[in-house]
Protein backbone atom coordinates (compact mmCIF):
# COMPACT_ATOMS: atom_id res chain seq x y z
CA UNK A 1 0.00 0.00 0.00
CA UNK A 2 1.26 3.21 -0.86
CA UNK A 3 0.65 6.14 1.42
CA UNK A 4 0.37 9.48 -0.31
CA UNK A 5 2.70 12.46 1.15
CA UNK A 6 2.08 16.12 0.78
CA UNK A 7 3.06 19.42 2.55
CA UNK A 8 0.43 20.16 5.51
CA UNK A 9 1.23 23.76 6.64
CA UNK A 10 0.27 25.95 9.91
CA UNK A 11 0.23 29.23 10.77
CA UNK A 12 -1.15 32.07 12.94
CA UNK A 13 -1.51 35.62 10.65
CA UNK A 14 -3.57 38.42 11.35
CA UNK A 15 -6.62 37.71 9.03
CA UNK A 16 -5.74 38.06 5.42
CA UNK A 17 -6.96 36.83 2.37
CA UNK A 18 -5.21 33.66 1.77
CA UNK A 19 -4.00 32.84 -2.13
CA UNK A 20 -1.08 31.04 -3.81
CA UNK A 21 1.74 32.91 -3.11
CA UNK A 22 0.70 33.39 0.45
CA UNK A 23 0.56 29.48 1.05
CA UNK A 24 4.00 29.32 -0.84
CA UNK A 25 5.51 31.89 1.97
CA UNK A 26 5.16 29.66 4.66
CA UNK A 27 6.76 27.19 6.53
CA UNK A 28 5.56 23.96 5.59
CA UNK A 29 6.30 19.81 6.73
CA UNK A 30 5.36 16.73 4.67
CA UNK A 31 2.35 14.75 5.80
CA UNK A 32 0.20 12.04 4.89
CA UNK A 33 -3.01 12.87 6.36
CA UNK A 34 -4.56 15.89 8.53
CA UNK A 35 -3.89 14.43 11.99
CA UNK A 36 -1.72 16.81 13.83
CA UNK A 37 -1.52 18.23 17.39
CA UNK A 38 -0.08 21.80 17.22
CA UNK A 39 0.80 24.28 19.80
CA UNK A 40 0.40 27.85 17.74
CA UNK A 41 1.91 31.06 19.53
CA UNK A 42 -0.80 34.13 18.78
CA UNK A 43 0.69 36.57 21.64
CA UNK A 44 -1.02 39.73 20.22
CA UNK A 45 -3.95 38.53 18.44
CA UNK A 46 -3.89 36.17 15.47
CA UNK A 47 -5.97 33.83 13.78
CA UNK A 48 -5.15 30.46 13.29
CA UNK A 49 -4.93 27.96 10.23
CA UNK A 50 -4.29 25.04 9.48
CA UNK A 51 -4.10 23.91 5.77
CA UNK A 52 -3.64 20.26 3.75
CA UNK A 53 -4.42 18.52 0.63
CA UNK A 54 -8.20 18.45 0.39
CA UNK A 55 -7.98 14.70 -0.42
CA UNK A 56 -6.91 14.36 3.31
CA UNK A 57 -10.55 15.23 3.87
CA UNK A 58 -11.59 17.38 6.98
CA UNK A 59 -11.11 17.05 10.31
CA UNK A 60 -14.40 15.83 12.46
CA UNK A 61 -12.58 16.32 15.99
CA UNK A 62 -11.10 19.69 16.60
CA UNK A 63 -9.98 20.42 20.28
CA UNK A 64 -8.30 23.73 21.63
CA UNK A 65 -6.90 23.61 25.00
CA UNK A 66 -8.31 20.01 25.43
CA UNK A 67 -12.09 21.10 24.73
CA UNK A 68 -14.24 20.75 22.01
CA UNK A 69 -14.58 23.40 18.86
CA UNK A 70 -16.28 23.79 16.45
CA UNK A 71 -15.88 27.36 15.83
CA UNK A 72 -14.15 27.37 12.43
CA UNK A 73 -14.13 27.69 8.52
CA UNK A 74 -13.40 25.80 5.74
CA UNK A 75 -12.56 27.09 2.08
CA UNK A 76 -10.90 25.55 -0.30
CA UNK A 77 -7.94 26.68 -2.36
CA UNK A 78 -5.96 25.63 -6.11
CA UNK A 79 -2.62 25.79 -4.95
CA UNK A 80 0.32 25.69 -6.73
CA UNK A 81 3.30 24.57 -5.10
CA UNK A 82 7.05 25.79 -6.44
CA UNK A 83 7.71 22.44 -8.70
CA UNK A 84 4.06 23.52 -10.62
CA UNK A 85 1.63 21.36 -9.32
CA UNK A 86 -1.72 21.86 -8.79
CA UNK A 87 -3.68 20.43 -6.06
CA UNK A 88 -7.15 21.31 -4.01
CA UNK A 89 -5.68 22.01 -0.70
CA UNK A 90 -8.50 22.72 2.32
CA UNK A 91 -7.40 25.78 4.48
CA UNK A 92 -9.44 25.88 8.30
CA UNK A 93 -9.40 29.34 9.81
CA UNK A 94 -10.66 29.60 13.52
CA UNK A 95 -13.50 32.42 13.46
CA UNK A 96 -12.00 34.14 15.96
CA UNK A 97 -8.89 35.66 17.05
CA UNK A 98 -7.25 34.00 19.39
CA UNK A 99 -4.56 35.60 22.23
CA UNK A 100 -1.92 33.85 24.46
CA UNK A 101 1.66 32.21 23.22
CA UNK A 102 0.79 28.73 23.55
CA UNK A 103 -2.71 27.85 22.40
CA UNK A 104 -2.90 24.43 21.31
CA UNK A 105 -5.05 22.80 19.12
CA UNK A 106 -5.51 19.11 17.83
CA UNK A 107 -6.74 18.44 14.80
CA UNK A 108 -8.50 14.83 14.13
Amino acid sequence: MHSRIARGFRFHVPLIPLDNAGVLALTSEFATDYNKAVTYDATGGKYLYYAFPASFGTPSRVTVGGLTFSDFTVTTLDFTNASGHTETYNVIRLNNMQTGAAINVNWA
